[in-house]
């Protein structure tokens, strides 16, 4: 499978997600305007190492990040963003895509304030199977 094709299937899948729940989301080279307020979130994917999977046979295990960086303004307080991430994380728990992208428990990292919004970061890692 190539890059390319891993990236389109995860974000994809993320954009059904995020459609359904009204969610503004910026990709990497997104060249549209970043929300001034509101919800809304930048995600990108960041690929890792590619290791043998089995010694003598052609098979490979390629790892990688799926980042979602959520943005809302100060005043929202924390439920909105919460109920957003349960939402997410659940998504994308052992969640399988196409057959072939296999995500992990996803991990939360709570960045705080970034001028006048608040970050929440939902980290998902993932791995494909050559």
């Amino acid at each position: 499978m190539s890059f390319s094709t891993i990236n389109n299937s995860i974000t994809t899948y993320f954009q059904d997600i995020a459609d359904t729940h009204d969610l503004v989301v910026r990709y990497d080279n997104d060249i549209r305007k970043t929300p001034s307020s509101g919800l809304w979130c930048k995600c990108n994917v960041d690929f890792d190492d590619s290791k043998q999977k089995e010694i003598g046979v052609n098979s490979y295990r390629n790892t990688g990040i799926f980042t979602i960086e959520i943005y809302y303004p100060i005043k929202m307080g924390l439920w909105s963003i919460l109920r957003l991430v349960d939402i997410i994380v659940a998504s994308f728990t052992e969640e399988v895509i196409n057959d072939s992208v296999k995500f992990k428990t996803p991990s939360i990292k709570n960045i705080g304030r970034i001028k006048d919004n608040y970050q929440m970061n939902i980290i998902c890692p993932f791995y494909i199977d050559n």
